[in-house]
């Protein structure tokens, strides 16, 4: 960050590094300008030296060297034309007798800053703190943003954190104007984003608008709408949707509109004729990217349950294909390379399975050439919106999104999860071993309440057991390893049998020859 902040020849101290603060409730990186900084990061620290303490302006004794840093920074805000704060030694007090550690602060006017001459004397007991500015110590939000801006752009900017030999380093990709102050966008272009966020969806059109009319009488369909955002914060805000996954938003550039919504992606397959949007100039339409609706575990491959094969040219093509599979609930897939093909480069293996990472699980192996891409949980459950179960959970969880939700019921060890409702208002989520599509549990439906909304697992439809996949086809490039395999072992039985039948008979043939009587001819005209 610090090496980020050169390109504006401003000094390191307008910026403090960043850091990370750590509790039971999890961890916070934080970063933050100098004037809200703690005082002592206005100084640098020079051990074991000390200026002559006859030029010392002012003395005080202290506890700490931060104490002294804030009554330096305190003085500096009171200054007068003979003295400002600048610099001051820390000495510790060996003639007082404490139980904890006492110093001297001794307080200058000057700094290696302000008179490179300055002489230091060796001091043992003592430490030399001098301030890096001269003119200002911290700066204004617009232009420390602009600044860190820069850096992310840039890759220059990097949060690094360092703890009992344990190194790691955050990459900051995720910086930019949450709205936007400059002037409306006439030119009638797509807008374009930055962030990460805006990189998960794709331009379908740039001239329809949510259909708001038309999704309110809808209640399975749930929509959010706020004005005066950019479009990175516009993709932001449906990629972090905590009551339902968003897959489609809407935003118009002139007045900052952003409308994000629970449609599903195959609504959109046809546009003139989907009543869920609407024609409307100066609107543009994006879909969450098809590869975003997956999680991936780069060189890592699941062992078991590739039901389909097919050979693809990268990994949107893949996913796109596990999603419009018909014969089977796609869940996940490995991505393989394939070197025989320069132009289909990658074998794609479609699964009706998730299989998160897990150091427990035997079915994840270690892949150099393959990835493993898995769907959300939250697509094993049908969405009942409006609705809750009439019983009471087994399990609660309080601010959390609905597709964790998903997760931990799809994972939860302590009962089977058949089924949870979502509290749109409150984000709390409702775990039940209960499910109304199952007949081992009685008396059990669902009733109406506005702020909930009920998912009940799919593929738990018989008694809470899992439904086996039907044998599966080929079409068009899909290649079934299983129905290959088959093929090949009924084809080398047919092979022997009709071998031996060939065999068979023609010994048949060589014995029935060898019973027939012999027949001789001889010439007349021979004199013999």
């Amino acid at each position: 960050m610090l090496s980020a902040l050169s390109f504006y020849n401003l000094s390191p101290l307008r910026i403090i590094p960043p850091g990370i603060k750590a509790s039971n409730n999890g961890f916070v990186i934080y970063t933050g300008l100098t004037n809200y900084a703690p005082p002592i990061n206005h100084f640098r620290r020079l051990i074991g030296v000390k200026i002559d303490l006859q030029h010392a302006v002012n003395k005080i004794e202290s506890s700490s060297p931060e104490n002294c840093a804030y009554q330096c920074l305190k003085d500096t805000a009171y200054n007068t034309n003979f003295y400002r704060c600048l610099s001051f030694d820390l000495c510790l007090n060996t003639d007082i007798v404490s139980k904890s550690a006492t110093f001297t602060c001794s307080f200058y006017n000057s700094s290696f800053s302000t008179d490179p001459s300055l002489i230091i004397e060796n001091g043992t007991l003592c430490d030399h703190y001098s301030k890096n500015v001269i003119t200002f110590d911290s700066v204004g939000k617009e232009d420390a943003f602009r600044v860190i801006e820069d850096a992310v752009l840039k890759g220059l900017f990097n949060i690094d954190y360092e703890t009992n030999g344990l190194f790691i380093s955050f990459k900051a990709n995720d910086i930019y104007p949450a709205t936007l102050d400059a002037s409306p966008d006439s030119t009638g272009k797509p807008p374009q984003g930055s962030s990460s966020f805006f990189q998960k969806f794709r331009l379908v059109n740039e001239s329809f608008d949510l259909n708001l009319e038309r999704i309110k009488e809808n209640n399975s369909i749930q929509f959010r709408q706020r004005k005066g955002v950019s479009i990175d914060e516009c993709s932001r805000l449906c990629s972090k949707e905590l009551a339902f996954r968003c897959d489609v938003l809407t935003f118009e550039p002139i007045l900052k509109e952003c409308k994000w919504s629970s449609i599903s992606i195959d609504f959109f397959s046809n546009l003139d004729g989907n009543s869920y949007v609407a024609k409307k100039d100066g609107f543009f339409l994006y879909l969450r990217d098809i590869i975003s609706l997956f999680t991936e575990f780069p060189f890592t491959t699941a062992t078991r349950g590739d039901l389909i094969e097919l050979i693809v040219q990268n990994k949107e093509e893949c996913a796109y294909e596990c999603t419009e599979e018909k014969s089977f609930k796609c869940k996940s897939f490995n991505l393989c390379d394939n070197p025989r093909d320069e132009k289909f480069k990658y074998r794609c293996l479609l699964s009706d399975k998730h299989i998160h990472v897990d150091e427990k699980n035997p079915d994840l192996i270690y892949s150099p050439t393959c990835k493993h891409f898995t769907r959300e949980s939250i697509d094993d459950f049908k969405l009942v919106a409006g609705y809750q179960l009439n019983v009471n959970p087994q399990a609660t969880y309080s601010n959390t999104s609905v597709e964790r939700c998903a997760s931990v019921c799809s994972y939860m060890e302590a009962f089977v999860c058949r089924s949870f409702d979502y509290m749109v208002n409150t984000n709390d989520c409702w775990l039940f071993k209960e499910n109304v599509k199952d007949n081992i549990h009685t008396n059990v439906e669902l009733v109406l309440n506005k702020n909930s909304n009920h998912y009940s697992r799919e593929y738990l439809t018989e008694n809470g057991m899992n439904l086996e996949v039907d044998a599966l086809r080929k079409i068009n490039k899909k290649y079934q390893t299983g129905t290959l395999a088959l093929v090949s072992i009924i084809s080398l039985i047919m092979g022997s049998i009709l071998s031996m039948i060939i065999v068979w008979y023609a010994v048949r043939m060589i014995k029935k020859r060898k019973d027939l009587p012999v027949m001789s001819y001889s010439n007349p005209n021979s004199q013999s």
